[in-house]
């Protein structure tokens, strides 16, 4: 389980590292969108593989569901009426 949590807590900081320019090209709401919604299959899948691909699947869940930090912490920002 520790090697799990390495590649998921792995992915996350790679995520969340590339969810920045990936933001930037596509835009925050549908980073965040992605996030919530590209994880999806991948999390209703991980029940039914074997170990190597539940180490995979881990790692995209990881890596999508973080990639929406830095959007989330700018998005907000955008909002406020004095910037």
């Amino acid at each position: 389980s520790q090697y799990l949590l390495f590649v998921f807590l792995g992915a996350a900081a790679l995520g969340t590292i590339a969810g920045g320019p990936i933001g930037d090209r596509f835009g925050a709401k549908f980073v965040i969108w992605l996030s919530i919604l590209g994880v999806l299959p991948f999390t209703l899948l991980l029940p039914y593989v074997n170990l190597p691909w539940t180490v995979a699947l881990s790692f995209v869940i990881g890596f999508l569901l973080a990639s929406a930090f830095p959007a989330l912490v700018v998005f907000p920002q955008e909002l406020l009426p004095a910037r």
